[in-house]
């Protein structure tokens, strides 16, 4: 990984020489520019390559757009999120065919490593990739058309050709979106590039890629655990307290007391709620100090979107073929709302007033705004006002929140700033920590520092964690990210990484060379004939990373941290019920407990078990715009694929395995 001040790569990733991406791109200056490294030079060179792309793209769509079609403003919305709402009705159906309810996968793992085809070039995309492709690949086109009516010309094509035309339009957003995230994907070191007989190679870059991967699967499984271990809890209280929620029912908005609804709608529900509950929340900041209205009211008002959602799914046509002589069908996807009748209903749901339900609808309402933080984008904005009395929905966002994604997104639209987020994050893992020291019975005695600074002979260091438990001493520098959905914000968070490694290693050599001195003024017991084992780690909210050591300090979550220190146990097989059929017995004493921390923060057992699963794929092809639109762009990536219990079992983890009798009966059965 490459962090050389004023570099070619620096100076692009900062801006001071513009990336292809900018209309306003100077080619004399990136030919001119110094290349210092060899990935400078070979970043010049994919820059030369995506600039002649984005161009093609840019002049198809000048002369596309110069093309009359009779199609407004209002239609084209409606057409562009009626394919993107028709492609998550078909999503959804092809799930319910490739993972039968009746026979999911037992090792829920697995359930990640699925892939369809269905999408227009024929690829193979994970579930999650397909439902990305839906929503992203009708940003450009739902952007394009937001501004005001240009005149709108008869036409002389017929409705076939008005059909390509549109297919046509669609396909280039998707081009230009995945050529962008291909260039940032490069930019941040996260795809190799390299061109061989006028053929586009791409490859994931597994130093980066893999601990993304990991980070996305483990992330999206726990958001899945939580659900189930709380639905019982969210049914109860939803239920007793007769909340009520909109449907759609008869083509028109109305609601339902929850105990009303059908059992999938209430799913649904508690699905979105949970996606909000995610703890990373609790570190952010959440007031929106210039704005009428506070962070619970948006996302009171984004889970009844996600309910009406539910009913305007239902309510499109089951059939979902699209003929080449009625573009038009594409329009029956998309369901028209009146915004007063809108905010009436949530005003009256939520209890909140009228003119602040209408400014959160503003709120989250998809706008060409540029803000700072995340770019806009229609999963943290899912309304699309197609004129100042009606709007659209975009349901795939809404079906499928990613709670911690659209508060990230929301905080940086309010223009608060969530740098200073460490502290409730710092102070969750040290309450935490504590509790598990009392309660695990290796533990005889430990030490906790519990103030923020240690000065010593006039040095001093702010310090995050610091502990000891007889010869083990861990120094950890915590950091609250929050998503690490884009190829910059990936790179963010390497960079926060290394900044944390740095002053981790700096602060335990602090620590280590006045230790004896340490222990005096906090009135820890100093044994002069004990070797003390120094452990510097990272702590990352998200887990970014976990399990590797980019720059000299173990990287861990707090999750893995904790556990650790739970009782000894790593489970790694079990039953619906949570009984651990088989699992890992990390210490066995107090002296192991001490001894094989280093080992397990280097190769946590959680980690590698997602390493087992993760490999290249078949190669996806993609068109290439400057070629005719040929299949010369090849990308091969990293992902999860399908792994067995026996091969989760036969993996050297380092530490004794513990098999229970009634494993071979599980495994036996269908």
């Amino acid at each position: 990984m490459q962090f050389i001040k004023n570099s070619f790569a620096d100076k692009v990733r900062s801006n001071k020489i513009k990336s292809p991406l900018r209309t306003d791109f100077s080619l004399e200056k990136w030919e001119t520019a110094n290349k210092l490294t060899e990935f400078d030079k070979r970043l010049y060179e994919a820059g030369i390559y995506f600039h002649s792309q984005f161009n093609c793209i840019r002049d198809h769509l000048e002369k596309l757009n110069k093309t009359p079609t009779s199609i407004t403003k209002e239609d084209y919305l409606k057409i562009f999120i009626g394919m993107s709402n028709r492609d998550a009705k078909v999503n959804i159906e092809n799930v319910k065919k490739i993972i039968p309810q009746d026979n999911p996968p037992r090792l829920d793992i697995n359930f990640y490593g699925i892939q369809t085809s269905n999408n227009p070039v024929g690829n193979l995309y994970s579930l999650n990739e397909t439902a990305m492709i839906s929503v992203d690949g009708i940003f450009y086109n739902v952007l394009s058309h937001l501004s005001n009516d240009s005149e709108i010309k008869k036409t002389k094509l017929n409705q076939e050709a008005i059909f390509q035309h549109i297919r046509v339009e669609n396909l280039l957003s998707q081009l230009y979106f995945s050529y962008e995230q291909y260039w940032n994907s490069i930019l941040y070191e996260q795809i190799t590039f390299k061109i061989i007989d006028d053929k586009l190679i791409l490859r994931d870059n597994p130093e980066i890629m893999i601990p993304f991967h990991i980070t996305d699967t483990r992330n999206s499984k726990i958001r899945i655990n939580n659900i189930i271990s709380s639905y019982g809890d969210y049914m109860k209280i939803l239920g007793n307290n007769n909340y009520a929620y909109l449907i759609f029912k008869d083509n028109q908005i109305s609601y339902q007391s929850f105990c009303e609804l059908e059992s999938k709608n209430q799913q649904q529900i508690i699905t979105c709620l949970n996606s909000f509950s995610d703890e990373t929340i609790n570190f952010i900041p959440n007031t929106l100090p210039n704005l009428n209205f506070n962070i619970d009211e948006v996302i009171s008002v984004f889970i009844q979107l996600s309910s009406l959602s539910y009913g305007i799914l239902n309510s499109l046509n089951s059939d979902t073929s699209i003929s080449d002589s009625d573009y038009t069908k594409f329009k029956k996807f998309s369901r028209t709302l009146n915004l007063s009748e809108l905010i009436d209903y949530l005003a009256f749901i939520t209890s909140i007033e009228k003119s602040k339900v209408s400014l959160i609808i503003d709120f989250l309402t998809f706008t060409h705004e540029r803000v700072p933080g995340p770019r806009v984008d229609l999963w943290r904005f899912p309304i699309v006002k197609v004129n100042n009395d009606e709007c659209l929905l975009v349901l795939e966002p809404l079906l499928h929140p990613v709670g911690l994604r659209c508060f990230e997104g929301w905080m940086a639209k309010a223009e608060v700033e969530l740098a200073q987020k460490g502290t409730p994050f710092e102070n969750h893992i040290k309450t935490e920590l504590n509790e598990l020291f009392g309660a695990n019975s290796y533990i005889e005695k430990s030490d906790f520092f519990e103030e923020d600074i240690i000065s010593i002979n006039g040095e001093e260091e702010e310090i995050d964690l610091l502990f000891k438990i007889g010869n083990l001493i861990v120094l950890g520098e915590a950091k609250c990210v929050v998503t690490t959905d884009s190829a910059k914000s990936v790179w963010n968070t390497i960079e926060t990484i290394k900044h944390a490694s740095d002053q981790a290693i700096r602060k335990l050599n602090f620590v280590s060379r006045n230790f004896k001195s340490i222990c005096e003024k906090l009135n820890w017991v100093h044994d002069e004939n004990l070797e003390y084992n120094f452990n510097p780690i990272v702590v990352i909210s998200n887990g970014f990373g976990a399990g590797n050591n980019f720059f000299g300090a173990p990287i861990l979550d707090h999750k893995i941290l904790f556990s650790y220190f739970t009782n000894g146990n790593i489970p790694l097989i079990s039953t619906d019920n949570g009984e651990d059929l088989a699992y890992l017995k990390i210490y066995n004493s107090s002296e192991e407990l001490q001894n094989n921390f280093s080992a397990f923060i280097s190769k946590p057992p959680t980690i590698e078990t997602y390493k087992i699963c993760i490999n290249y794929l078949t190669p996806i092809s993609l068109i290439s715009c400057k070629d005719q639109y040929k299949k010369l762009i090849e990308h091969t990536r990293l992902g999860i694929s399908n792994v067995t219990e026996q091969q989760v079992l036969d993996h050297n983890y380092g530490y004794e395995l513990v098999i229970l009798d009634s494993l071979e009966s599980y495994l036996a059965k269908a």
